[in-house]
């Protein structure tokens, strides 16, 4: 796999697209390869999504958390989606969708609850059930009367983990972007109950 990036001087001057595929731990040993202050990220630039901004990829560098810095997937083919559970749909999940505004209003969520809001991690979706998330949803509906919405970015959270680290920006907006959407036509509140 590291043939895929040609080094020269200690600078990555040549990546083949598939270069992607490299997995932290190989990334590790190309970052040893590079002089300290020629650490810097694989792409500069912005990249931008429709209504959810503009993500420069300079503020979101960092020389030791984050020394790869790749841009972000597209939101299409993160592909975030939306489940809503309540007590009247405990285990049928209703599909919900930023600018839906009909499906919303055809759907169990209630803007006088409370609403939880999970998101699963790297290398998890949401269809193929992972347990916890299962777990965590029959349990707040035990104890509570939510709004359970599970978040889905099945697209965007597999390997590298460099790439998935960089997805969840896209993430978190299409987030933002769903919950404001829902304060807007439910005029529900982030204030909890």
């Amino acid at each position: 796999m590291l043939s895929l990036i040609e080094i020269k001087n200690g600078k990555v001057i040549k990546s083949d697209p598939r270069a992607h595929l490299l997995v932290q731990k190989e990334e590790i040993e190309i970052l040893k390869l590079l002089p300290k202050a020629e650490r810097l990220s694989v792409a500069s630039g912005t990249t931008c999504e429709d209504e959810l901004g503009c993500f420069p990829l300079d503020a979101f560098y960092h020389p030791i958390y984050r020394p790869f810095n790749l841009i972000p997937f597209d939101r299409k083919r993160i592909n975030t989606t939306y489940s809503l559970y309540t007590r009247a749909n405990p285990k049928e999940r209703q599909i919900l969708k930023a600018h839906d505004s009909v499906a919303l209003r055809k759907s169990y969520f209630n803007a006088n609850k409370d609403t939880k809001i999970i998101i699963h991690g790297f290398l998890e979706h949401w269809i193929l059930n992972p347990i916890w998330i299962q777990h965590m949803r029959d349990e707040f509906l035990i104890h509570g009367d939510y709004n359970i919405i599970v978040v889905d970015w099945k697209g965007g959270n597999n390997f590298p983990y460099s790439q998935a680290v960089s997805n969840t920006r896209i993430v978190g907006a299409e987030v933002a972007l769903f919950i404001h959407f829902l304060m807007v036509i439910t005029k529900f509140s982030y204030a909890s109950n």
